[in-house]
Formats: C-alpha cells, sequence, structure tokens
C-alpha cells in the first residue's frame, strides 16, 4: 500500500536485496515480481545456474574469421590471429601483416609479401641460405671448374657474378670470356737486332736470329730469306750451279709434347730443329725451322 492507503505500488525485490536470485544472476524488477538472468555470455542451466556460453563451439565458424583462432573465454571469446596476421578494430577479423614493410632487415637482399606470411629471394649471382633469409654469393668459377663454359681464360669470382681474366700476352675479347692472342710481331718492335725475325706463340714471341750461310747476305725484300750474292756461275762449277739461289727461314710455333709421327717427317716437331738436325727444346712452345730451297 501506498503512504496513504490509497493505492498498491509495485515492490522493487532487486533493490530492496529480497530477491533469491544466487551467483552471477542479474535481478530485473518486474511489476509485482522479479525475474532473474544471466549475464552476457552465460545461460541458464536445467539446476537453475548460469553456465557460461562456449562462443567457439555453439557459433563455430562465425565469431571469428577464417584466419584467426576462437579462443573461449568466462562470458565471452577472444579471437587469436594466426601467425602473420594482426587484429583489426573489430576484435574478430584478423588482416594481413606485411612483414617486408614493417620488420627492417627480414630478408637480406629482396622481400615479396604473401598473405599471412612472406617470401625472400636473392639477387642475379646469390642463392638463399637455410635460414630462408641470407644470401650467399655463387662461386660461378667453382661450379664451372674443368668444363670451360664461362671463360676460356681465367675465371674470377666476383660479388653476385664473375668475369673472364686472361693471361699475359692475350686480350680478352669483345664476347667477354674468350681470350685472344696478343701479337707481338705486329703490335710493337720487339726484335730489334737486325738479324732477328720475330715469330708470334701463344701467348708471346720469339726472337730468331738468321744467320746467312757464306756467299748469302739477306734479302732486303724478305726478312725470312737469304740470297745469294751472285747469280752467276763459271760453266764448269758444278758446286756453285747445286747451291740454291736463296734460302727461307719459315719458323712455326708449335705445341711441345707432340708425339713424332712414324714417317719421322719434322712437321711435328715436339721442340725447335733444323732440318736434317736432332730437336733442342727450350720452351714449353717450340719453333721449328724448315729450311727451304
Amino acid at each position: 500500500m501506498n503512504e496513504f492507503g490509497s493505492q498498491c505500488i509495485d515492490v522493487d525485490e532487486c533493490a530492496d536485496g529480497t530477491h533469491q536470485c544466487t551467483g552471477n544472476q542479474v535481478c530485473s524488477n518486474r511489476q509485482g515480481g522479479y525475474i532473474c538472468q544471466c549475464p552476457t555470455g552465460f545461460r541458464l542451466n536445467s539446476l537453475r545456474k548460469c553456465q557460461d556460453i562456449n562462443e567457439c563451439e555453439a557459433y563455430y565458424g562465425s565469431v571469428c574469421s577464417n584466419n584467426a583462432v576462437c579462443e573461449n573465454t568466462e562470458g565471452s571469446y577472444h579471437c587469436n590471429c594466426k601467425a602473420g596476421f594482426k587484429q583489426s578494430n573489430d576484435g574478430r577479423t584478423c588482416l594481413d601483416v606485411d612483414e617486408c614493410a614493417e620488420i627492417s632487415g627480414i630478408c637480406h637482399h629482396n622481400c615479396d609479401n604473401l598473405w599471412g606470411s612472406h617470401r625472400c629471394t636473392c639477387r642475379a649471382g646469390h642463392i638463399l641460405a637455410r635460414d630462408n633469409r641470407t644470401c650467399t654469393d655463387i662461386n660461378e668459377c667453382d661450379e664451372d671448374r674443368g668444363r670451360g663454359r664461362l671463360c676460356i681464360g681465367i675465371c674470377v669470382n666476383t660479388a653476385g657474378s664473375f668475369k673472364c681474366r686472361c693471361p699475359d700476352g692475350y686480350n680478352l675479347a669483345s664476347d667477354g670470356r674468350t681470350c685472344k692472342d696478343i701479337n707481338e710481331c705486329e703490335t710493337s718492335n720487339v726484335c730489334r737486332e737486325e738479324n732477328d725475325h720475330c715469330v708470334n706463340t701463344h701467348g708471346g714471341y720469339k726472337c730468331n736470329t738468321i744467320n746467312c750461310p757464306n756467299n748469302y747476305i739477306r734479302d732486303t725484300r724478305h726478312k725470312n730469306r737469304c740470297k745469294k750474292v751472285s747469280l752467276y756461275c763459271l760453266e764448269d762449277d758444278e758446286a756453285c750451279h747445286r747451291k740454291p739461289v736463296s734460302y727461307s727461314y719459315n719458323f712455326l710455333p708449335l705445341v711441345s709434347n707432340l708425339t713424332l709421327p712414324s714417317s719421322g717427317r719434322w712437321t711435328s716437331l715436339p721442340c725447335g730443329g733444323h732440318c736434317g738436325r736432332p730437336p733442342q727444346c727450350n720452351s714449353s712452345w717450340s719453333w721449328s725451322l724448315l729450311g727451304l730451297q
């Protein structure tokens, strides 16, 4: 009854503490009574007690995005993002993490962002190490050793690449890998003695001295020829008639250690020699001196 005794008014059991809600139940007043409700994230069980709702099981696949793992909590749940993702503002959606932009130095050379991950790649001439981030130089020269596919001369490894170099006496050709012999006899005055004859060899040169026999002199028109002083002979001078008009000295650079053929011809001398004389070795390259009449 109200204070005037004229009207019945509602009793708020929730406010005056006369309700019988237990545990974490929430009391809600009603006209002429009250109800006991469970808070958000709970539901009333058969014992009339509030029991936690496992949202991860009850609403499987709908509370968290595909790239998150649902974790049930007391009265709620939490969406834990998988590796490579980060939480958005709504608390349930996970966004891709751009590791290449957000993590400094994650890759040694190049970084490619992927959905939920990233990939490290290397610049040309390098290979990815086992840690999948460090790039190590490829030694192309070691890998090509004995094959000669990269350099005909000397292969020099460089960071991320290689370069070809030639031994002394050779120049690198325009293709950057082949060595071209320098003809010192044409490029410079290397043989300075009057009777010297220059012969180009692989990677070098040889100065051969031509000493004309008696009654012969150097032919000014041909540096490798000795001509007879006089072309006239007495009619009965058989020895004079039998002498050649000239001697031509031809020097041929031949690779050393070649086997002499069974014919015995000095066309592939193992070392330098003269017709009818035994060869004389003096270098890893040999010169064959052929006296032609």
